[in-house]
């Protein structure tokens, strides 16, 4: 005899619509900081290394081949270029994502994290005095 509910049959492991819209949220912004380096290289080997266009993380082998230069060189171009990343100009966006992340071990917290996430942005000034401090992360 079957004992679950309605509700056990029915439930899902999918993500909900505004789990959809806060991960492609991060995505655009992974996407944004990423293209903010502004060197094809380092872009490059971020996507590759992490798998961020295709969903498959490769290694430090791999993704010297794909680009045709040395693990090496691989290694040290991803540490440069995470190096950028810290800097609080480009992480500022990912910021919110981490504490979210860090408070509720998820993205999606439900009390307005997407809001919150554009009120950071709009209160951001690059180049200017920002009216929240910005911290590093990593």
């Amino acid at each position: 005899v079957d004992k679950r509910t309605l509700m056990d049959r029915i439930a899902s492991d999918s993500p909900t619509p505004q789990e959809d819209a806060e991960f492609e949220s991060l995505r655009r912004d992974i996407r944004t900081a990423i293209d903010s380096l502004g060197n094809d290289e380092e872009r490059d080997v971020l996507l590759n290394r992490f798998g961020l266009d295709d969903g498959n993380p490769r290694t430090l082998g791999e993704t010297a081949h794909r680009m045709g230069i040395s693990r090496e060189k691989v290694r040290r171009i991803e540490a440069r270029a995470l190096n950028k990343l810290r800097h609080p100009q480009r992480n500022y966006m990912l910021k919110e994502y981490v504490e979210n992340a860090c408070s509720d071990n998820r993205f999606n917290s439900g009390d307005g994290f997407v809001e919150k996430r554009e009120e950071r942005m709009n209160n951001y000034s690059p180049g200017g005095s920002n009216k929240e401090p910005m911290t590093h992360f990593g």
